[in-house]
């Protein structure tokens, strides 16, 4: 289990880790970037900033870790100081920047980043430093570059473009003194083929798939690539060739669910939640790889598994258990960012952790053996950005005493899939109780509305209202809600019954011991729709469980996929917590709850004599 999460604004989607300096960066989809100091035991914050005003497309840290640049869809080039934590240079390009990496040495003359296009090929070169002058452009791709690392072991780049064409080049040498060209003659000099026909860099194009993302291990001699196609693979630097590679497709973990016996087989609920998740993560990834694919270079792909299903279930009993150019700096350049997986490895390059469908595989390279899977129990988010940290913390900020025999405190720190939060894995355990101010546990609240948002909050939530009496044809159920706690579901709820959505469904789900379900207009649970046309997300309280009779609850078809359909459970039911979302409890009229709960039913738990909702009445503050 993760020990701790953290908050931004909006979803985060890059972290990366300083572990010379003990800084962890974080940066989130509106554009935001936050500085946090690594402490003997967890972090502490050290600074915001609110760098862009778009989403953000390229985030670098330099080798030596004294750099960090970012580039995003507002045509512009931040560059900040990690030691200092501070912003101290600004270059506006006249393009949209894919992708940017700092591409120099601790002995370079200049400190240079390199930088991609999203509408040519060409890779530009400037100084950190410098008053945004290219110094000069790189022509080794045929298309637009999507992704670019640099090996500072071996003065090497490696770059991918969006047809998936996988390229070395070695960055220019500028003002370079003669002791440093033969240093860097000398590192080029260890990479063993003469011809790309001899590597597997055409990999990616043979296979119709593109990658995902690129990650050098700390000596320089592998890298680690996660493709579309859900595959994990480990080159071998120097030889350009495979050396390892992990399927991760959706079929794999089909075929190991149904081995019961399996150590990782899950819950049949879990199981098919996740997999939701994973086919709405393929979704997001196809529409991203569009985006930044002129009309031009198109690559095709498939995609692993069966199609989702399209019906919408309440839960189960336990017996039932088995290319266009983008806008500058738009609202909807942070709606649309998407955080790609990445994998990381240790200090030591013999281990690697990649994230999967199941939480994060640790994997052994060299006995090519999974070690153990981190987050299993996290079964509401899908870890995507890994980073870690495995540096030792001398100096305690809070007391200011320094320590010369620090241990380590190894953390593996996480983003997931549209969350605005990213999560701290340690050697501890998780302190539920340790936030007993707020009562938040391990999840931090450390962002705050503004005065604005407040002031739009309350008068949403006046409006929406706080109760609610469902009239059925064998008498009246009143309702508690907690907009303030699920706001989404409550303004669907409301919406739909001010609307008269409801008005005549049937309850056509109705279990003895366990909850009546409705909200299916046509009423055999294959139907209904949200306010907004599509499925919107789940919203989950530690405060709101399945905990009692009288839950009012969403039913779903897995993970974000909630409609209009809802039901009231006739006992607790702690298994669909953090699986259906708990926006309203009964406070009034239990005694009709338990009437249709007795109703006569067929083998389809559905009732002999139609009971229906006559109407909902919403009641305001």
């Amino acid at each position: 289990m993760y020990e701790w999460s953290l908050m931004h604004r909006d979803r985060v989607t890059h972290v990366v880790c300083a572990n010379k300096r003990g800084f962890l960066i974080t940066a989130s989809a509106d554009g935001h970037v936050k500085f946090w100091k690594k402490k003997p035991e967890g972090i502490e914050f050290a600074k915001h900033f609110r760098a862009h005003l778009g989403a953000i497309t390229g985030f670098s840290l330099s080798a030596d870790e004294t750099l960090l640049a970012t580039c995003a869809r507002d045509n512009s080039l931040k560059v900040f100081d990690v030691i200092n934590f501070d912003m101290i240079n600004i270059i506006n390009l006249d393009y949209t920047a894919s992708c940017c990496e700092w591409i120099f040495t601790p002995e370079s003359a200049k400190q240079v980043v390199a930088i991609g296009s999203e509408t040519d090929s060409r890779i530009r070169v400037y100084e950190g430093k410098g008053d945004g002058t290219a110094l000069e452009e790189i022509l080794e791709h045929n298309a637009p570059v999507m992704i670019m690392k640099y090996n500072s072991t071996y003065d090497t780049v490696v770059s991918v473009d969006c047809r998936g064409m996988m390229e070395y080049w070695t960055p220019p040498v500028l003002s370079a003194s003669e002791l440093l060209q033969s240093k860097l003659t000398e590192k080029h000099s260890h990479i063993k083929f003469r011809f790309k026909t001899d590597t597997h860099l055409y990999e990616f194009m043979k296979c119709k798939t593109l990658p995902l993302s690129l990650t050098f291990s700390p000596d320089g001699k592998y890298f680690s690539v996660i493709g579309k196609d859900r595959q994990v693979r480990v080159f071998n630097f120097l030889t350009g060739k495979i050396w390892r590679q992990y399927d991760e497709s959706l079929s794999v973990y089909n075929t190991q669910q149904r081995d019961e016996g399996s150590q990782y087989h899950l819950d049949d609920i879990d199981f098919g939640r996740r997999l939701a998740v994973e086919r709405e993560l393929e979704k997001a990834w196809d529409k991203a790889l569009v985006r930044e694919m002129p009309a031009s270079s198109t690559v095709s792909s498939t995609v692993s598994g069966d199609s989702a299903g399209d019906s919408e279930t309440g839960p189960q009993p336990a017996a039932a258990s088995s290319g266009p150019s983008p806008s500058k700096g738009s609202a909807k350049d942070a709606k649309d960012a998407v955080t790609f997986p990445s994998a990381v490895f240790d200090d030591s390059s013999n281990f690697l952790l990649f994230p999967c469908m199941l939480g994060i595989k640790v994997v052994n390279l060299y006995s090519n053996k999974l070690v153990k899977v981190l987050g299993l129990v996290e079964n509401t988010e899908r870890f995507c950005n890994l980073s870690l940290y495995q540096g030792k913390t001398t100096l305690n900020t809070a007391t200011g005493e320094i320590s010369l025999n620090a241990e380590e405190d190894p953390t593996l720190i996480c983003t997931a899939y549209r969350k605005a939060r990213f999560y701290l894995f340690t050697r501890r355990d998780p302190d539920d109780s340790a936030n007993e101010i707020t009562g938040t546990g391990r999840d931090i609240f450390n962002e705050r509305p503004t005065q604005e948002d407040r002031g739009k909050y309350l008068q949403k939530k006046r409006e929406m209202g706080s109760s609610a009496i469902l009239r059925t044809t064998m008498g009246d159920i009143h309702l508690q809600l907690f907009p303030d706690k699920c706001p989404k579901t409550v303004e669907n709820f409301v919406t739909h019954s001010k609307n008269n959505y409801y008005n005549g469904i049937i309850f056509h789900r109705v279990i003895k011991g366990f909850m009546i379900q409705t909200g299916d207009p046509l009423g055999d649970g294959t139907g209904g729709t949200s306010i907004w046309g599509n499925d919107f997300e789940d919203e989950f309280h530690h405060d709101l469980r399945h905990d009692r009779p009288g839950t009012l609850s969403m039913a779903n078809a897995g993970p974000n996929t909630n409609g209009s359909q809802f039901f009231i459970t006739t006992v607790p039911i702690d298994r669909l917590n953090n699986k259906h979302t708990v926006f309203g409890r009964v406070t009034k009229g239990m005694d009709v709850v338990h009437l249709i709960e007795n109703a006569r039913t067929d083998k389809f738990d559905k009732p002999f004599d139609d009971i229906k909702i006559v109407n909902v009445e919403v009641q305001k503050e």
